[in-house]
């Protein structure tokens, strides 16, 4: 985990998005937290999205509005 903790800098100054990926009581909200903090725009809310809460299958599902919105987010990260 010290490891990982020593790369926070480097996440941070990047500005990119990141990924984090673990079992459960691995600390990735910890993780998060931390990068959080350390990002210029500190001050600025945090949102955690549990992506095992997306059903992509079921994506005809979803309003077209946050379809858009999705795709955006999809293609402006990707």
């Amino acid at each position: 985990m010290t490891r990982h903790f020593d790369i926070l800098p480097l996440l941070t100054e990047s500005g990119s998005t990141v990924l984090i990926e673990g079992a459960s009581g691995t600390g990735k909200k910890l993780f998060t937290g931390a990068i959080h903090h350390l990002f210029p725009r500190w001050d600025t809310p945090f949102v955690a999205v549990n992506c095992v809460a997306f059903v992509l299958d079921e994506i005809s599902d979803i309003s077209l509005t946050i379809q858009v919105h999705l795709l955006r987010v999809l293609q402006k990260q990707a």
